[in-house]
């Protein structure tokens, strides 16, 4: 389950999703590695951000009333309260439903748990 709220009040800003985050778990450091002229590498390291993680779900089958509900969502709130089971965050959300499948997307922005 998927929970999705607004950060404010409004009777519409929320919505329970029967979808599961299909990765959950990730983690990855900012940084680069990058060829010197002498045959060595320079490591750069800015450590690890939540931010810069983005988890994605499908929901098959959403009726038009969930799709319609996530459209207000996403058109009326720049980030959304995210409850999965990795936590909750505060993320971005991008959505896009064709044949039958609503595939998600939610660009983590930080974590709130």
């Amino acid at each position: 389950m998927i929970s999705l709220s607004s950060q404010a009040f409004d009777l519409a800003g929320h919505i329970v999703l029967n979808a599961r985050i299909e990765n959950p778990y990730q983690a990855e450091r900012r940084g680069s590695v990058t060829a010197t002229l002498d045959q060595d590498v320079h490591v750069y390291d800015a450590g690890f951000c939540v931010g810069d993680q983005t988890l994605t779900a499908t929901l098959r089958r959403p009726s038009r009333e969930t799709l319609d509900h996530l459209t207000y969502l996403v058109s009326h709130y720049p980030d959304l309260i995210l409850c999965c089971e990795a936590g909750v965050f505060r993320a971005r959300v991008k959505f896009e439903a064709k044949s039958g499948v609503c595939a998600l997307a939610f660009r983590l922005i930080e974590r709130l748990d």
